[in-house]
């Protein structure tokens, strides 16, 4: 009796290391799926005056940087709130773009056009960011602070998305 117990214990066991598993492997999946492909880029703006000394060299001006990133997605019920960037904390405006491909902008080394494009079936997104005066939420991880990290939420689960390296535009398309 003692033997039978033992062995149909070790066999609940083993099916409920199998379930777990398989439910952590699918949360995995998911995530992954969720977003197959992203895009980032940014250009510098100048704003105002720009002074230049006699020799027609610019002298300091104030910079911005204008982050813009493209998401293709599984899904058009994503909702995206939060992004870091350079240690600064951003609030996240999505717009949905309904064609499947996007010009986002010209490459400033090569000076050739880029285009956004998404598998049929999928849904483009333009993310675009605005400093937050409010949020003051803590980056979740401390390294790759020069990638930005975004997050979002899907069927009432939070996801975190690190995004590759912006590429550099010298024009950004009409927002």
């Amino acid at each position: 009796m003692p033997l039978a117990h033992h062995i149909r214990t070790c066999k609940l066991q083993k099916v409920g290391i199998f379930l777990f598993t398989l439910f952590i492997f699918n949360g995995c999946v998911t995530s992954r799926q969720l977003v197959p492909k992203t895009y980032s880029f940014f250009i510098l703006k100048q704003y105002g005056t720009i002074k230049i000394e006699e020799k027609e060299n610019e002298l300091s001006s104030k910079q911005d940087t204008v982050l813009v990133i493209y998401i293709e997605a599984t899904s058009n019920k994503l909702s995206w709130d939060t992004a870091w960037y350079n240690y600064k904390v951003y609030s996240v405006s999505a717009q949905i773009i309904n064609n499947g491909t996007y010009e986002a902008g010209f490459d400033k080394n090569s000076n050739k056009p880029i285009t956004v494009s998404v598998n049929e079936g999928n849904t483009l997104y333009q993310l675009q960011f605005q400093l937050s005066t409010t949020a003051m939420l803590i980056p979740p991880t401390k390294d790759e602070f020069n990638l930005p990290m975004l997050r979002f939420r899907y069927k009432e689960k939070l996801y975190l998305l690190k995004i590759n390296a912006p590429v550099e535009l010298t024009t950004l398309p009409p927002m």
